[in-house]
């Protein structure tokens, strides 16, 4: 596989492959800080509604919108990070379009063939998961049974 260097913004150089796939790599998609990372809701990790995929999908949906709410990844790009096929990873944006936790938009501009998938992380209260109560009442029995501590007392 062809590699190509690339510098962070922290100054590190870092390697990339030039395509995957036959595709080029567009190195905005490429997170180019090692310090990086991505926060998401419980709600995502404790849902039932989603498989293992379809919220490893998400998370790496969320980890390409940096500080806004709004990413461009490549379907081929996504697929080779979240480790399924462009048809798979189509499926996944479909479930997640049906629980509102993004919307995604095909763009084209004018005069070009190529187009561009958008995708959009909807804020959390307009998602359509519903909490799930069997861990709720797992985790409102554990908390019964322990003691909350003081963390500034134990010193952990």
């Amino acid at each position: 596989m062809e590699m190509k260097v690339m510098k962070s913004k922290t100054g590190s150089k870092i390697l990339i492959p030039k395509e995957i796939n036959g595709y080029p790599v567009i190195e905005q998609e490429i997170l180019t800080d090692t310090d990086r990372f991505t926060m998401v809701h419980n709600r995502i990790i404790d849902t039932k509604l989603l498989t293992v995929k379809e919220k490893t999908l998400y998370m790496v949906l969320k980890s390409f919108c940096y500080d806004t709410d709004v990413c461009i990844p490549s379907e081929k790009y996504l697929a080779y990070l979240s480790g399924c096929d462009e048809k798979t990873v189509r499926a996944y944006v479909r479930k997640l379009e049906k629980y509102n936790l993004i919307c995604s938009v095909t763009l084209r501009s004018k005069g070009e063939i190529k187009t561009r998938k958008y995708y959009k992380m909807l804020p959390s209260s307009e998602w359509l998961l519903e909490p799930d109560n069997e861990i709720r009442a797992e985790w409102l029995k554990l908390s019964e049974e322990y003691e909350i501590v003081d963390e500034e007392k134990t010193g952990l």
